[in-house]
């Protein structure tokens, strides 16, 4: 299947090990301490989906979908790493903005900009609305 997608073989199967490990129940706790490992795929993932083929093979892997849960968890570092990954993939590709408008994306977006409760989310709200 990577031959199908636009990226390395290497940077598919990380793509797949990211969404794999946020499919799992992710914590609800302490903020302030260490990242999560689910932290931590949101970074390498918004990593990645700065490229355009990473980008599009994400979403072709339901990325889009994964993120979207992600936004209303009630761990703000998830809600904001969700939001980032979301703005990586639809900055320069107009495929993913489209599949965010088509899955509701946009509202979610608009409400973590209007009211979220913890400071880092909103920017990176705005970064993915932009």
């Amino acid at each position: 299947m990577s031959e199908a997608l636009g990226s390395s073989g290497r940077e598919v199967e990380e793509l797949r090990r990211c969404l794999e490990l946020l499919a799992h129940p992710c914590p609800v706790g302490d903020e302030d301490g260490e990242p999560t490992p689910h932290e931590r795929a949101l970074e390498v993932l918004a990593e990645l989906c700065e490229s355009l083929d990473n980008a599009s093979d994400f979403c072709a892997l339901g990325g889009l979908e994964a993120m979207l849960g992600l936004l209303g968890h009630p761990r703000a570092p998830l809600r904001a790493g969700a939001a980032r990954v979301v703005g990586a993939c639809a900055q320069n590709l107009p495929a993913a903005q489209g599949r965010a408008l088509a899955l509701g994306v946009l509202p979610v977006l608009l409400e973590r900009l209007r009211g979220d409760p913890d400071p880092r989310v909103a920017p990176r709200a705005l970064f993915a609305i932009s």
